[in-house]
């Protein structure tokens, strides 16, 4: 119990402690708790510079500084943490045609899945798919010129 007769001592501090450092230091170490799980890819440059839009920041920086070197088409292998694999699927999922899921199998299985899905459906004349599909600015839906960005 304290009283009015209570020495007050101040506490002795290491001076080489950094309590902004031992807090980012406990920081990382939780989040990369949450992350058990370890997918194998294979990014486009394009996907690569969009990768830590879609993952989160403190799984990506690990993966990032052990990427392989791009190969002889520019892609480049690396293995990110995930929280689980579904997560993972649906945040690869973002980056399309830029990443290739190589493993575990069923994450390489449900992207490939994902990933014939549109050219499947692509396949079909879209007049045959959808008949009296209306015309657009009076041409048929599908032949006005595509650009690029």
């Amino acid at each position: 119990m304290w009283t009015d007769r209570t020495v007050e001592r101040k506490a002795a501090r290491d001076p080489a402690f950094g309590l902004a450092a031992h807090q980012e230091v406990g920081s990382a170490a939780f989040a990369r708790a949450l992350l058990p799980t370890t997918v194998a890819v294979r990014l486009t440059g394009q996907g690569l510079r969009r990768l830590p839009a879609v993952v989160d920041g403190a799984a990506i920086a690990g993966a990032l500084a052990s990427a392989s070197a791009p190969n002889s088409a520019g892609l480049v292998t690396l293995e990110p943490p995930a929280e689980y694999e579904d997560v993972a699927f649906d945040q690869l999922a973002r980056l399309g045609a830029d990443v290739e899921a190589l493993a575990p199998a069923c994450l390489r299985a449900r992207s490939s899945e994902r990933a014939a899905a549109p050219a499947a459906l692509h396949q079909a004349d879209p007049q045959e798919a959808y008949p009296g599909k209306p015309r657009i600015n009076g041409s048929r839906q599908g032949s006005l010129p595509c650009r690029r960005r």
